[in-house]
């Protein structure tokens, strides 16, 4: 009766995978026969052997054969195969048995460890998001693919197959924003996290469904979380001299988590006068706006522009959310790095420079 089993860290399994350190043993019992003299081999399906395995050298004295696998000594393709023990006496009769087994496609599983939200409670009036950290089993550098290319990494596999349903079961995935973040050095790191974002005002209270899967060799391993939204209650932020400043026609308004109306500019810090405009690059969006963000300029009829920095408001959309400590993160890294108002708007302790200090300050802002 053969024992099959492949490890995984501290994790057994009952098959063998072309990916995975596995062995096979089976107690073998001789009859009139001389245990050192029988010859051990394994053949493929089309009979032709296979050198990837190793035998045990203690078969005569244990009476157990035991071939062992390792992928680092040579990979042998999914299929079947047969490991076969036979004896050819003096008369060149062969006695031979065989038993067969399969080696199976590529291991690998993921589990969503950990789940955060911020705010701590999701309310549809104000920027929001559901992080759900992954950790990853046998998928290793997780910003390239299985063939080890680095253009759309095993994260981004993760996120194309990540989707959004409400309790209607409704497909609402482009309700949301959806990104991945590493842990790390994603080059070693088994763990990262999947963001789902909404802005404010733009999805419905309720309980939404997440749900993302990877697929590799047709095999499909699928995790599912949940995260609900509710109605959030209106608040109007003031301005005063506490929470701004102009600087050389630019305005800077200290952080804020429920974002600045365009009433609260036109009412309370500039006498603009009928005929202003705001403008977000060269689009008119006066009529549109309701939360002034980063990058937008308020024009007052025969005055200079203004231009507006929200402090720790990086995308832009007037309101602090982890896609901005994301864009922090990597201007600090250099992926990504940042210029004008939205240098300004990372600049979260003011001080004239942006620091990994102002990323774990916005982090912080975010997680209070």
């Amino acid at each position: 009766e053969a024992t099959i089993k492949s490890t995984y860290g501290t994790e057994e399994f009952n098959k063998l995978y072309t990916n995975l350190n596995g062995e096979l043993s089976i107690p073998v019992t001789i009859t009139g026969l001389d245990y050192s003299n029988v010859n051990r081999y394994v053949v493929n399906s089309s009979n032709n052997r296979v050198n990837q395995f190793e035998f045990n050298n203690d078969f005569d004295t244990t009476h157990i054969t035991k071939i062992v696998y390792n992928p680092s000594n040579g990979l042998v393709p999914t299929g079947s195969y047969k490991l076969v023990c036979e004896y050819i006496d003096y008369d060149n009769q062969t006695i031979k048995k065989e038993y067969s087994f399969t080696v199976d496609k590529d291991w690998f599983d993921f589990d969503i460890t950990d789940t955060i939200y911020i705010p701590t409670t999701l309310v549809d009036n104000k920027n929001g998001s559901a992080i759900f950290t992954i950790q990853t089993k046998n998928l290793n550098n997780l910003d390239r693919d299985e063939f080890n290319n680095f253009n759309n990494g095993r994260m981004h596999s993760f996120l194309t197959n990540t989707k959004v349903y409400n309790s209607s079961e409704e497909d609402v995935t482009t309700s949301f924003i959806l990104s991945v973040r590493a842990h790390d050095d994603i080059a070693t790191s088994s763990m990262f996290d999947i963001l789902v974002s909404y802005n404010a005002d733009t999805v419905d209270i309720g309980t939404y469904k997440f749900v993302t899967k990877y697929v590799l060799n047709n095999t499909i391993v699928e995790r599912e979380g949940t995260f609900t939204i509710v109605e959030g209650s209106v608040e109007i932020p003031t301005l005063d001299s506490e929470t701004y400043t102009i600087d050389n026609h630019t305005i800077i308004v200290g952080s804020t988590r429920t974002g600045v109306r365009k009433s609260t500019f036109v009412e309370q810090l500039l006498n603009l006068k009928e005929g202003y405009i705001i403008k977000k690059g060269d689009i008119d969006i006066t009529d549109t706006v309701e939360i002034i963000g980063t990058g937008m300029t308020i024009i007052n009829p025969g005055e200079n522009p203004y231009d507006i920095v929200i402090v720790g408001d990086i995308t832009g959309d007037g309101i602090m959310s982890p896609l901005d400590y994301v864009k922090a993160r990597k201007h600090l890294n250099g992926s990504s790095v940042l210029t004008g108002v939205y240098l300004k708007a990372a600049d979260y302790d003011r001080n004239g420079t942006v620091s990994p200090l102002d990323y774990v300050k916005i982090r912080k802002a975010l997680m209070s």
